[in-house]
This record gives structure tokens, sequence and C-alpha cells, in this order.
């Protein structure tokens, strides 16, 4: 194994030295009235001695144990907006999930539904409850009697 050269050496001394000086500088000063702390240790000084890679052990062998994994928790609950939906006759999740602009499966866990099975009258949160919108004729135009032609 090759020694690093001497200005390599010079360099990290330097380093380790900077070190010990800013660690040093940053412990604070005893007060009058203090008893005194533990002693700092010694600065590192390098030798000549070569560094010595430490020798491989054996490998690990997988063992057979088995490792329990956690299922997956999962918060069911409706988002921030979601309102509430009374399930109407002809009503399905699907049909629900079509017109809210939603999917069977987001409803489901927005009402903690272990199936696609609702209720009449079951209330269920939705993204937005859709109203009717009601159908208004246009006015009606009055005539005019003395016109012929009206």
């Amino acid at each position: 194994m090759r020694c690093p050269s001497r200005s390599s050496r010079a360099i990290l001394l330097l380093i380790l030295l900077t070190v010990n000086l800013i660690a040093a500088s940053c412990q604070p000063a005893p007060s009058p009235t203090s008893t005194p702390g533990p002693i700092a240790p010694p600065p590192v000084i390098l030798t000549e001695t070569p560094i010595v890679a430490p020798k491989p052990t054996d490998t690990l062998r997988p063992t057979n144990t088995p490792n329990p994994i956690a299922p997956p928790v999962v918060l069911c609950g409706p988002s921030l907006g979601w309102q509430l939906y009374t399930v109407k006759p002809g009503d399905t999740l699907f049909s629900i999930a079509r017109l809210t602009g939603s999917t069977v499966k987001h409803l489901m866990l927005a009402n903690c539904l272990d199936t696609d099975q609702i209720k009449i009258g079951q209330w269920l949160f939705v993204p937005f409850v859709l109203t009717p919108t009601p159908i208004v004729p246009p006015p009606a135009v009055p005539c005019d009697p003395c016109d012929p032609y009206d």
C-alpha cells in the first residue's frame, strides 16, 4: 500500500487542526464561579502508520423467518366540500357517480361502504348535489287587438 505524499499529509493535518480549533472556539467560556467541566480530548496526531482496510467477514444468509407486513390503513370519509344526498328510488352508486362526476370507488370510500349496495332514503356524501333545473316557458307576447295581421 502506498503512503500518502508529504503534501497530502500536511493538508490533512492542517484540516484536522482547523476543525479542532473551530470546535474549541464553539465551547462556552467558563464563568468565574462555575466548576471546571470535562477536559477536551487531545487533538488527533497523524503518524506514518499506513491505514489497513478491514478484512471482509462472512456474508449474511437470509433466514426463513416470516416478515409480517401490516395491511395498509385506508381512511374513509368525504372530501372537503362534499354534500349529503338522499338516495331516491332507482338510484345506484353507478348512476349517482355518473351524475356527480365521481366514481363508484370514490363514493364507496367517501361513505365508508363495504359494498356497492345502497338503500332508498340512505344519506350519501357526493361531490355536489344536482338540483333539477326548472323548465320555464318563454313569456307570452301580448297581441295588439288593432292589428289584423297579428
